[in-house]
């Protein structure tokens, strides 16, 4: 009998009767499928985390120093002497720029001197046509820069469980990995450095330079068609630092479903660049410059410093998780719906099964009901 809408049947509410189909293809149709969805969805909820509420909008800080380690020699680089070139040792404190989010460590430096003169451009002149002229130039390198040690202290935090819940480097263990590894599949096995709680994080130059991929000896053209190693060019190294409650350990039945002891883990990544990795300063005087005669005509001289190095950039990422009542309902009706699949699939099996011939059909014949 049809069914039509009309005011009388609006309240009413259709179901289907209880019918029991004694059918070893139906029963295994529904049952296999019964099982297959409820390992996929206990394998999703472990990886994915769909019953902890995870907030990856993390705010942090990041601190960097440089220092060098004690009973450390600083000496010129093989590469440098045997081209020739002019070396000088600089400590720790002249080497680096610290900058919010980045540190840079000089390993090559250009100065030029120049003058203005009175005759071009005296000072207080409102019209001149050449303001500094080129008195001289020189550059050097600088003594082992990959022996300087980066200080590192950091931590991020959320507030988005009625409490605050930080990662700090002083309270959590760290490692430092080797390129090209993925820090969500990852264990401590594969790490090239671990950082124990309870200090700040010491990271050799030289040590973030391998994890990186890349060394001061290589040389590159840059696009000048020039062959200059990174040494003399720069290199820029972006410093990934994740954190996270929710490592997954499959040796650990407590990692499955819930949080686990913060810890965080260093990733450097070499960015290619087209132009020189550098800063310019502009100085009084410098003692590495160049001299220059006695002029009467120069009024005033500076020195144009370039300096050349590596450009480390941190930047902070992770995902702190924790139990909440609206992620544990939306796991909920996530699982309730996906169980409901074979109860359809079955339904659309046999819609479409002819049961007395065992073929497929379009139509239905139900036989051992009850």
């Amino acid at each position: 009998r049809s069914f039509r809408l009309s005011g009388d049947t609006m309240p009413t509410y259709q179901t289907y009767a209880k019918v029991n189909i004694t059918n070893a293809t139906v029963g295994n149709v529904y049952y296999w499928l019964l099982v297959v969805i409820g390992v996929l969805l206990v394998f999703q909820t472990i990886t994915a985390r769909d019953h902890l509420f995870l907030d990856r909008n993390l705010r942090g800080s990041a601190f960097s120093r440089l220092s060098q380690p004690p009973n450390t020699t600083l000496s010129c680089s093989a590469d440098v002497l045997d081209a020739g070139k002019r070396c000088e040792v600089w400590d720790w404190l002249d080497t680096v720029k610290a900058r919010s989010g980045e540190i840079f460590i000089t390993t090559y430096v250009q100065e030029k001197l120049q003058a203005r003169m009175k005759s071009d451009c005296p000072v207080g002149s409102q019209t001149c046509s050449v303001v500094w002229h080129d008195l001289n130039n020189t550059d050097f390198y600088l003594s082992s820069p990959e022996k300087f040690v980066i200080i590192l202290e950091h931590r991020v935090h959320s507030g988005a469980f009625g409490k605050t819940v930080r990662i700090d480097n002083l309270d959590a263990d760290g490692y430092l990995l080797p390129n090209g590894v993925d820090p969500s599949e990852t264990t401590e096995m594969t790490a090239v450095r671990h950082f124990p709680e309870g200090d700040r994080d010491h990271v050799p130059i030289q040590l973030l330079l391998d994890s990186a991929g890349t060394t001061l000896g290589i040389e590159n053209d840059y696009g000048t068609g020039l062959n200059v190693s990174h040494r003399t060019w720069g290199a820029h190294i972006d410093l990934a630092i994740h954190y996270s409650n929710i490592y997954l350990n499959w040796t650990n039945p407590f990692s499955w479903f819930g949080t686990v002891t913060p810890k965080y883990q260093y990733t450097a990544t070499y960015i290619p660049v087209d132009s020189g990795v550098r800063i310019i300063n502009t100085l009084a005087t410098s003692p590495h410059c160049c001299k220059y005669k006695e002029n009467p005509d120069i009024e005033t001289t500076r020195v144009i410093r370039r300096q050349y190095g590596i450009q480390v950039s941190f930047h902070q990422v992770g995902v702190i998780g924790g139990w909440t009542s609206g992620a544990l309902v939306a796991c909920l009706v996530k699982v309730l719906t996906l169980l409901g699949v074979p109860w359809s699939l079955t339904e659309l099996y046999m819609s479409m099964y002819d049961f007395r011939s065992s073929k497929p059909g379009w139509y239905t014949k139900v036989f051992k009901t009850s």
